[in-house]
């Protein structure tokens, strides 16, 4: 089987069934209601991973203002074991022609010290760790704020 990487949609977004550590009911509540509601109207980019018209995971940017963005994901455990090659490869691939498209100097991301291969992760397309962000989940949780950053030519 072969994974296709589309422009996503809301309905696509809302069907992924997340890994277990991206599961927490807080904060897929608030997402999911805010992709119902509409979204807020953001600049960015929004990829899904489809296998056979099935939505394995998303991830893209949203635009903060020019220059700076903010990195997102979500995906399923079914993605993370049988194509983790192929999404890594594509991921690096659309982040560093966002950069070039969009001139971004900054991109930023977040996670949870808990999700040690989401911190690998960053670390492998090269973020770096800024500091710890206290009390910033939406049950409290300590985060650490990641960022991918360069000189624009």
């Amino acid at each position: 089987m072969t994974v296709a990487f589309v422009q996503a949609t809301r309905d696509q977004i809302l069907s992924i069934e997340p890994q277990p550590l991206q599961d927490d009911p807080k904060t897929m509540a608030y997402g999911s209601e805010l992709f119902r509601a509409g979204g807020v109207q953001l600049a960015g980019r929004a990829v899904a991973v489809l296998d056979n018209g099935f939505c394995l995971g998303a991830y893209g940017w949203i635009l903060f203002w020019p220059g700076v963005s903010r990195a997102w994901a979500l995906f399923s455990q079914v993605l993370l074991d049988e194509y983790p090659t192929v999404l890594a490869r594509h991921v690096l691939h659309d982040l560093e022609h966002g950069e070039q498209d969009l001139k971004l100097h900054r991109i930023e991301a977040t996670v949870t010290d808990a999700h040690s291969k989401a911190v690998a992760f960053l670390e492998w397309l090269d973020f770096r760790c800024e500091g710890l962000m206290r009390h910033y989940g939406p049950d409290g949780q300590d985060y650490w704020l990641y960022a991918r950053t360069h000189d624009v030519a």
